[in-house]
């Protein structure tokens, strides 16, 4: 291959274009109505809970933000509140997961990887033998051996396995 010569894209598998968010425009950005209007649609879509837990996180990102002028007992009160919330969630998520619950996540656990990995191998084995395809048509690597190209292609995908 020569430098500064164009790479042809005779194949469609070669060749990826990636075209962005659908309906996005280069260089332009949304303005701060349109990024409001989709917060409120999110904040619409909230259960109440969903919306309680918000505020009381907006409230304490809050109180946070001016603790240098709170007092020491209301500091106190605040500390001590949020502890004893951490500690029951602690707690409810203890006592809700029972041994059932968690042999049951074990053996879903195992199994997603067994997946996962048998995957890979598949992905792995189709696209290695995508490739001693493509170098065969490209290179003549079986007729230069002397094998059939079924042959020359199995060689290169088992070469990987070593």
């Amino acid at each position: 291959m020569e430098l500064g010569k164009p790479i042809p894209m005779n194949d469609v598998e070669d060749y990826l274009e990636h075209y962005g968010v659908k309906g996005m425009q280069w260089g332009k950005r949304r303005s701060r109505e349109a990024l409001a209007k989709a917060a409120a649609k999110r904040e619409e879509k909230r259960s109440p809970e969903q919306r309680a837990d918000r505020a009381k996180k907006v409230e304490r990102t809050k109180l946070a933000g001016s603790r240098r002028t709170l007092s020491d007992s209301d500091l106190d009160a605040i500390v001590e509140r949020m502890s004893k919330e951490k500690k029951l969630k602690d707690l409810v998520r203890e006592d809700t997961s029972s041994t059932g619950s968690k042999f049951a996540k074990d053996i879903s656990s195992a199994a997603g990887n067994k997946l996962a990995r048998n995957l890979a191998v598949g992905a792995a084995a189709v696209t290695s033998a995508v490739i001693a395809n493509k170098l065969n048509n490209k290179f003549d690597i079986a007729k230069k051996a002397g094998i059939t190209p079924e042959k020359a292609i199995n060689l290169v995908t088992k070469a990987g396995k070593g």
